[in-house]
């Protein structure tokens, strides 16, 4: 059986990220929330995407 129709934690981290930065979020309350390595890749994808503004979504805006 395949993995088709399931995200990766890689995948969810960076979706949270663009979540959070489409929503100006700069340290989101509901991260503590989140599943320890999802937490630090979120934050990683986070920092990446405000370093090199490399994000696909036109409604997202870095800083």
């Amino acid at each position: 059986m395949g993995r088709q129709g399931y995200l990766t934690m890689d995948m969810f981290s960076y979706a949270f990220a663009l979540f959070a930065i489409a929503r100006g979020e700069i340290a989101p309350n509901w991260l503590s929330q989140l599943r320890l390595d999802v937490h630090s890749a979120c934050k990683k994808g986070k920092q990446y995407v405000n370093e090199t503004g490399d994000c696909p979504c036109p409604f997202v805006t870095t800083r």
